[in-house]
Parts: C-alpha cells; sequence; structure tokens
C-alpha cells in the first residue's frame, strides 16, 4: 500500500473499526492492498458485538483475547529451550527455525527430500513434511531425520534413548490395557509424530469426577461376598472427588521396546508427583 492509515488495535472498540472502514472506502478501490484490508475490516467487524464499547460482551471477548494472548508468549524457560534448538538450525532463518520448532519438536536434522537423497538416505512414504518459508516461492517441504530411511539404530549413535535387553512381546500392549482399566486415575496415550530427539512427555489435565457406580446385585451364582469386593468405594478420607487425569504423549516413530521404556518412564514423572495431583496414591498401602 502506497498510503499509511493505521488499523485499531486487536482490543479496540467497534466504533474505532467503523471508522477505520470509512476512510479504507474513502480510498482508491482498485489497490489490491486497499481491498485486502477492506476485508479484514469486515470480517473484524463481523466477529465483533454490536453494542456499546464497554458492554459486558465486548469486555468478555477482550478477557478471552488477553487469555490466548498469556498463554501463547513463551516463558523464560520456553524461551532457552527455544534458543538451545535455534543453534541447531544455523542455515535456516530465524521464523523458518521457530516454524520447525512448533511443527516438529526435537527435531534433530531437517532437509528437502533432495538433500536427504544427496545424503544417502530417502524419504518414508508416510513421512509427514514440516512446512517453512522460501525465496520466491510461498513455502517448501522439508523432513526431518526420523522420517528418513533407513532405520538408525539408536545404540550406534550413542542416543539417549536407545534400549538394551529382551523386550518380550506384548508388554506394551499389556501395559496400555492395564492403564485403561484403572478407576483411580486416567490415562490418556496418544501417539504423535516427533523429531528424532524427542521420546514422550507426560502434562496433567482437568481432573475428571469419579464415575457414580451403576452396578446391580449379582443375578447369577456369585457369593455376596464377591459382589461387594469388586464393586465397593474406597472409603477414603483423603482421597479426593475427582479422578486426575493425564496425558501421556510417544513419539510415533519409537521401536516397540523404546515406547515400552518412554511410557515407564512418563508414569515415573506421574507417580512420583512430577506433575501434582497424584499425591494421595503415593500412600503407603497398609
Amino acid at each position: 500500500m502506497a498510503f499509511l492509515i493505521d488499523p485499531p488495535g486487536p482490543f479496540a472498540p467497534r466504533r474505532q473499526w467503523e471508522e477505520f472502514l470509512v476512510r479504507l472506502k474513502s480510498l482508491p478501490q482498485d489497490d489490491p492492498g486497499v481491498q485486502a484490508e477492506i476485508r479484514n475490516a469486515e470480517w473484524t467487524l463481523a466477529q465483533t458485538t454490536h453494542g456499546e464499547p464497554n458492554d459486558v460482551e465486548g469486555e468478555r471477548q477482550q478477557v478471552r483475547q488477553l487469555i490466548k494472548q498469556a498463554l501463547e508468549t513463551p516463558t523464560a524457560e520456553n524461551l532457552a529451550d527455544y534458543l538451545g534448538f535455534a543453534t541447531r538450525f544455523r542455515r535456516l532463518a530465524v521464523w523458518n527455525t521457530r516454524m520447525v520448532y512448533i511443527q516438529r519438536p526435537g527435531a534433530r536434522v531437517v532437509a528437502s527430500e533432495y538433500e536427504w537423497t544427496r545424503a544417502g538416505r530417502y524419504v518414508l512414504p508416510d513421512a509427514v513434511p514440516i512446512i517453512i518459508l522460501w525465496p520466491f516461492s510461498p513455502i517448501r517441504f522439508v523432513y526431518e531425520l526420523a522420517d528418513t530411511g533407513p532405520p538408525i539404530n539408536r545404540e550406534d549413535v550413542k542416543d539417549p534413548f536407545a534400549v538394551r535387553g529382551e523386550f518380550r512381546e506384548g508388554a506394551l500392549s499389556k501395559l496400555v490395557t492395564n492403564l485403561k482399566t484403572q478407576k483411580t486415575f486416567k490415562i490418556e496415550l496418544e501417539l504423535r509424530r516427533q523429531g528424532f530427539s524427542y521420546a514422550g512427555s507426560a502434562a496433567l489435565q482437568i481432573p475428571l469426577p469419579l464415575p457414580v457406580s451403576t452396578a446391580s446385585p449379582p443375578d447369577d451364582a456369585r457369593p455376596i461376598g464377591e459382589f461387594v469386593h469388586e464393586n465397593a468405594e474406597i472409603l477414603d478420607a483423603q482421597r479426593p472427588a475427582t479422578v486426575p487425569a493425564f496425558r501421556i504423549t510417544m513419539n510415533d516413530r519409537l521401536e516397540p521396546k523404546e515406547r515400552f521404556v518412554t511410557l515407564a518412564h512418563e508414569l515415573g514423572h506421574i507417580f512420583c508427583g512430577h506433575l501434582g495431583g497424584c499425591g494421595w496414591l503415593r500412600q503407603p498401602r497398609s
């Protein structure tokens, strides 16, 4: 645009956006920049309320915007983590490094398909590309090390996620099944495409209310004691009224034995109380 008209801020009242739209419509309409700004202003007005600038709904919208901005603002720890991540991708621009960091946590090496071919590797058929900006082109696809073949033996490269020893078949599925049947806590498992240097994570979710038992008396020949034992409520004064819920994410590129160790590691964080919400589970049994 060959002119300067500053748009209202994100928390500006509706009246300022209406005045801004009037000023835009007084400019030459054959300018693509003017048309784009008009569409943006009309869309913004459509998202706002028609009441006064200080009405209740408008204030609630501003609060929601402030909360969203606060959640998206990185903490000091996240900033330090990103700076350490960025030092591994010095050939990428700062914004492209940030795009890789957001799309693929734990990325070790990223390159285009042509560059991987020259390095003696190939992009796997189910690879998920990472989108970055590229000069004289809107975007470019690059791929992370975990999305290339042939497979890498982590022990050969002294990777911290390498696993040694014999892994019994079915151990992982049995552990996952047991976690799903627990009633005193809830753990949701999720496989994600992560970078080569990212195994998994655990996070505390919103506590869930305790399930209400809808069991009916036994209609078979089972002893009443067995039925009561299976459906009795735990009378513990220190037990919370909600079930602590957690989410564990794991890299879907890990081998079963590596995934088992990662799951055990994240469960250790949960049951040791590092995430909170599970302190009552650490009580000694009588």
